[in-house]
């Protein structure tokens, strides 16, 4: 694909609707977007706290905003019980010259926009998953393809903590069923 990371990510914000609430949400999906189209796209996720997450993905939304394509609203909700810090929550939006950059990656770019949009949209598609369902959704994925073998939901959750997540076997189930939906793994 000879789109980089930045319209990659711009293109999938517009196939999510144009916004998305929250850091940790955009993260998983831009990796099952990344995913479903098959190919390194370049964002180097790795395992991370929330499952997989992309330092790449978080340095090019800043240059997004920078460049005005992009709009981040934060929002705080609380504090955090260990460390006393605040706890925020972002909002992203494209803006109008998002929209335009948009509209010339889809009319210089057809064949990969329409593949990225397409890979998006089935992420979205396959159910309106909060940040952390989608979370054990990545998380599971994540274990699935480190392992290269079949594992039981039991097994999943077990290895998890391998990579120091505390999954439940429930929270693995409704995240299995989200890969089942995207086609990333076989049905029941």
């Amino acid at each position: 694909m000879n789109l980089k990371p930045r319209a990659i990510i711009l293109l999938a914000i517009d196939a999510f609707g144009g916004q998305v609430g929250g850091k940790t949400l955009l993260q998983k999906r831009l990796y099952f977007t990344e995913i479903l189209l098959g190919e390194n796209l370049g964002l180097d996720f790795d395992a991370h706290y929330y499952g997989p997450y992309s330092a790449l993905l978080n340095s090019e939304l800043s240059t997004l905003k920078l460049q005005g394509q992009l709009r981040e609203d934060a929002s705080t909700y609380g504090f955090s019980n260990e460390s006393g810090f605040e706890m925020r929550r972002f909002q992203y939006q494209i803006t109008e010259e998002g929209k335009a950059g948009v509209a010339w990656l889809n009319e210089n770019y057809p064949e990969e926009a329409g593949r990225v949009t397409e890979a998006a949209k089935r992420v979205v598609n396959a159910g309106n998953l909060d940040y952390m369902d989608l979370s054990f959704a990545a998380k599971s994925h994540w274990i699935l393809c480190q392992s290269r073998k079949p594992l039981s939901e039991a097994d999943i959750a077990s290895e998890a903590q391998r990579f120091g997540w505390e999954v439940k076997q429930e929270q693995v189930h409704r995240g299995v069923e989200f890969l089942q939906k995207v086609g990333l793994v076989p049905g029941a």
